[in-house]
């Protein structure tokens, strides 16, 4: 009889790893793998595939990459597919999915607002699909934190921060705002606005912090008070879409307008 109920656990577990096993999601972590192909290429994908295989240099990799965007570099993550592939996933092809999951990982590290995904269509030059590839490209381009206009500006915060004093554009740039105004007399507006991650409350205050913020580095490069004006909206004047990290990332800035 013990051996009849031994026998039962055995099927049972058999029937859950397998149910388990064939609808994982893309939540799953990615796994470590011994093969003659990772011990050079740190990220590979099996065919059909958006799972993310690591190969033995993924570590030095990743320290590589957060190395880059210390020094004000984006991740350009362009995530590759073939006709022939069936997408099994929510995205609109395996493309944008591979890229996504690569962005996933490296999130862990790497600020999301630092990372594009795009997807590119690739000839099939591969015929044995058993082989694990890329199927994905990276590349790297400046981080734009400052956008300048006639006679106004909009600068970029990280998330839930106003620590945007240690990046070398932004103080370029006011610097240049501070001279131009001890220099030519007039007045600045500083309007902070946020994402739509936390209540009202908690974001007018991130907002306004992040204006005052700089209304006191411009007075400490010896522009008067008077000739600056802060405030806050919060979260209520997005202008890019709340859904994703890229539209949020638009959305966590200060605005910046020159008046007489």
């Amino acid at each position: 009889m013990k051996w009849l109920v031994l026998l039962l656990w055995a099927l049972l577990l058999m029937i859950y790893f397998g149910i388990w096993s064939c609808n994982k999601t893309e939540c799953c972590k990615p796994v470590l793998v011994e093969n003659p192909i990772s011990n050079t290429e740190p990220i590979l994908f099996g065919w059909q595939s958006d799972s993310c295989v690591l190969g033995n240099s993924y570590p030095v990799y990743l320290d590589s990459l957060m190395r880059l965007t210390r020094d004000g570099k984006q991740i350009i993550i362009t995530g590759q597919y073939k006709a022939s592939e069936q997408n099994n996933t929510k995205f609109e092809n395996l493309g944008i999915a591979r890229a996504e999951a690569i962005k996933l990982l490296f999130s862990e590290k790497i600020p999301a607002e630092r990372i594009t995904t795009r997807a590119e269509l690739v000839g099939e030059d591969i015929k044995d699909h058993t082989q694990l590839s890329v199927c994905h490209r990276i590349l790297f381009e400046p981080l734009k934190l400052v956008e300048e206009f006639e006679n106004r500006a909009i600068i970029y915060h990280g998330y839930n921060t106003t620590e945007w004093d240690k990046n070398e554009q932004i103080i370029s740039y006011l610097d240049k705002v501070a001279s131009k105004l001890v220099k030519e007399g007039g007045h600045v507006l500083l309007m902070g606005h946020t994402d739509n991650v936390g209540n009202d409350e908690f974001n007018m205050k991130l907002g306004q912090s992040r204006s005052d913020a700089i209304k006191e580095y411009l007075i400490d490069k010896g522009v008067k008070g008077s000739q600056i004006k802060t405030g806050s909206k919060g979260k209520s004047s997005p202008i890019a879409s709340n859904e994703t990290e890229e539209g949020r990332a638009k959305n966590r800035r200060t605005e910046l307008e020159f008046s007489k």
